[in-house]
């Protein structure tokens, strides 16, 4: 069960017009207030969380109840008189806020799929292209498998005061480069990246911080088996001797045939859980309709905006002459 905390978002709102957002909401509001109007009159001012519920209960007929977790989430949000009591147009308000909100998640889950779909359907055209080009040397490697190194920085336990000036040397195999060098400090910082071609699976990658004022070095290793996912890696890595760390990205691509069938995995991946996600806020929302079929109707009546489901919208209401001469909602 899904739960009605936070905001509807922007990009979910703007989905809806505004015109018909709040002729949807003031014709949705007249119809609830309508059927709690069938309530005692000694019963419609505050009501009890029994009272509340034993409605609900009675508007879904027959043996069914009205769902107790959505209901206690609905009453969790009104502030309650010192009797514990909430009033009808408490109840309503909060109604209709989780119905919005229930139906923007639902927007939401539409424009994912969407985009979900339309990235897998682009993965699918370069797979079939990578299966077709790509090259593999014998060490199970496509022939121009590169892993890139991003250097953020460092971070040093030195002071300050007692800080030099530092470049880092990046050696792998035969490959050999180095960074700019930074003046003296605790944290120096340099956002350079390089490109290593990769033909060994066991290569190891050494990265060391040079001091050239006294020729300090301290160095870390990275290898290939933990970047073997082929997604990018944010790491955090000592440096020898203690002095600190040192943070890069690191990105190995090894198989692009591999890279996009995980791509495509992954995608497929959002794509179930969205649908599970919307099912899940169709069903509550289904449940909070159940005491008001009425409501559901005017809601895609509304949401529809033809002159045939208008005409249904005010039979339904059975409050029609409010509407006529605001236009078509």
């Amino acid at each position: 069960m899904g739960t009605f905390s936070g905001e509807l978002c922007e990009k979910n709102k703007s989905r809806f017009d505004p015109l018909i957002m709040k002729l949807s909401q003031i014709g949705k509001l007249t119809l609830l207030k309508k059927e709690f109007s069938e309530l005692e009159p000694s019963k419609s001012t505050a009501l009890s969380q029994e009272q509340i519920f034993e409605y609900l209960d009675r508007k879904c007929g027959g043996d069914e109840l009205f769902d107790r977790d959505i209901g206690n989430q609905l009453l969790d949000r009104i502030t309650k008189d010192p009797d514990g009591c909430v009033t009808v147009d408490q109840f309503i308000t909060v109604f209709l806020e989780a119905e919005e909100l229930l139906r923007g998640r639902l927007t939401n889950c539409d424009i994912l799929a969407d985009q979900y779909k339309a990235s897998k359907s682009k993965a699918e055209t370069k797979l079939r292209v990578f299966r077709q080009t790509e090259l593999q040397n014998p060490n199970g490697l496509m022939n121009t498998s590169t892993l890139a190194i991003t250097i953020h920085g460092a971070r040093l336990k030195t002071n300050p005061e007692e800080s030099q000036p530092y470049f880092i040397e990046i050696t792998a195999g035969d490959f050999l480069t180095r960074t700019k060098q930074i003046e003296a400090s605790s944290s120096p910082t340099w956002k350079e990246t390089f490109n290593i071609d990769v033909t060994d699976q066991e290569m190891q990658v050494k990265i060391t911080m040079i001091s050239p004022e006294t020729s300090a070095a301290y160095s870390t290793t990275l290898g290939l088996d933990e970047l073997r996912d082929q997604l990018k890696h944010e790491l955090i890595l000592n440096l020898s001797d203690n002095v600190g760390t040192i943070h890069l990205t690191a990105h190995w691509i090894f198989s692009r045939v591999q890279y996009m069938t995980d791509v495509i995995t992954r995608l497929e991946g959002l794509i179930q859980s969205n649908e599970e996600d919307k099912a899940e806020f169709e069903r509550d929302l289904n449940a909070l309709y159940r005491p008001f079929p009425s409501l559901r109707a005017a809601t895609a009546v509304i949401a529809n905006d033809d002159s045939i489901s208008r005409d249904l919208y005010l039979e339904q209401t059975d409050d029609g002459e409010q509407y006529e001469g605001r236009g078509k909602p």
